[in-house]
């Protein structure tokens, strides 16, 4: 379902809907301040098991970061230090991933994870999504992974005959197209894993009525929040003494 929100004044009446959908287990697509992004209540383990395996990995395994409506609550999910929380605060919100070490205090899914990244992107949908939500929403870039097109085929065969043959037909050809854009990742995620974590966009995943045809069967909201960017988040890696740049996008990073 598409349900439309704007930047400037999100509609807190659609903003619950879409939180009571995330309470009970639902997956979104949302708006950044980069591209469109997939995700979940990350204390929800079915729905973080469903969008790793839309993604083709291992929860256990998987790079996937958080989006958090300020850096309050950074503390309960990542060890950060004094240095680091001020570099965070000079650029957030804004267009970064910071990949830090992950603290005890991870939901059950993420346990084994040594590392987290962390997103406050600028943009007020979102952020009112994770403030209604009252923690963190689990998020990895939208593009073409394999999940998706075997969900599509699974739907396809619940479909009449003459429905199920031309949709197929899209399907391959959609396939064809994409086939290069399929990762499996079965290695221990590391900082520069994240690097891959917001390539650069195709179509569907910057107009959000694209997006909405493609997948709007396989989610349940997708957040209209106008034309999403075409420049990845600059993600980074601050697990170490000092801060470095594992991919440059469309953040300026202020030391």
């Amino acid at each position: 379902m598409l349900i439309k929100l704007y930047d400037n004044n999100p509609d807190m009446r659609a903003v619950r809907r879409v939180v009571n959908v995330l309470r009970d287990g639902g997956i979104i697509i949302y708006p950044t301040d980069t591209i469109y992004a997939i995700g979940c209540d990350i204390f929800h383990a079915r729905a973080v098991e469903k969008i790793c395996q839309i993604k083709g990995v291992q929860p256990a395994k998987a790079n996937l970061s958080f989006i958090c409506q300020d850096l309050s609550h950074i503390s309960e999910y990542a060890r950060i230090s004094n240095t680091v929380f001020k570099l965070m605060k000079r650029n957030t919100p804004g267009p970064f991933t910071f990949i830090l070490n992950g603290s005890s205090n991870l939901p059950k899914t993420f346990k084994q994870k040594n590392t987290v990244g962390i997103r406050v992107p600028d943009n007020s949908i979102v952020r009112a999504i994770v403030e209604e939500l009252g923690n963190p929403l689990m998020t990895a870039s939208l593009k073409d992974y394999e999940g998706w097109a075997l969900a599509l085929d699974e739907m396809d065969n619940e479909q009449p005959q003459r429905q199920q043959r031309q949709q197929s037909k899209e399907n391959a050809a959609w396939k064809r197209r994409h086939v290069n854009d399929w990762q499996m990742d079965d290695q221990e995620p590391v900082a520069s894993d994240f690097r891959d974590d917001d390539d650069t966009p195709i179509e569907y995943s910057t107009d959000p009525e694209l997006i909405d045809e493609r997948y709007g069967r396989l989610v349940d909201f997708v957040i209209d929040g106008g034309m999403g960017g075409a420049e990845p988040s600059t993600v980074v890696d601050c697990t170490a003494d000092e801060p470095v740049i594992v991919r440059q996008g469309v953040g300026q990073l202020v030391l």
